[in-house]
């Protein structure tokens, strides 16, 4: 019989991996560690429920963060508000979401997602039970997680 633990970090992994190579143009890696140990203002987080499943959760190093935005909106003069940064982290974490929902069921089942929410509480990405931490190639990390609803 599968592992169906495995089954899902794999898809979680690879969601995340396919969907960060198509936006920001870079090859993203696996990494062993699973504890994000660097200053939490370095990082910024959010997290949408996907239902009985729990919550998604993506924490993403500023600086990738600030490189997609330069490649997806070419801001002038490099001019990257706060907005347009919280906007963007939820839109890639929604992308993941959708292509994780859609591995996992096979189009066997409709799905709702919640509405993505930043939170600055990075350190709370270390205690949720399925975790993996990716680079890229810069060596800008990024995180995703899934742990239990913690908004209801």
């Amino acid at each position: 019989m599968a592992n169906p633990t495995l089954e899902i970090s794999e898809a979680l992994k690879s969601a995340a991996i396919y969907s960060l190579e198509t936006l920001a143009f870079t090859e993203i890696n696996p990494k062993p560690e699973s504890i994000l140990e660097k200053p939490e203002k370095e990082y910024l987080g959010t997290r949408i429920s996907m239902g009985t499943m729990g919550n998604l959760n993506l924490v993403l190093s500023r600086q990738l963060l600030f490189d997609i935005v330069e490649v997806l909106l070419n801001p002038p003069d490099g001019d990257v508000d706060s907005e347009t940064m919280n906007d963007t982290l939820n839109e890639i974490l929604n992308i993941i979401a959708g292509r994780f929902l859609e591995s996992i069921f096979k189009n066997q089942s409709d799905f709702a997602l919640g509405l993505p929410e930043i939170h600055l509480n990075v350190a709370e990405w270390n205690q949720l039970p399925m975790r993996c931490i990716l680079a890229a190639d810069a060596g800008y990390e990024l995180a995703v997680g899934i742990g239990p609803d913690t908004n209801e």
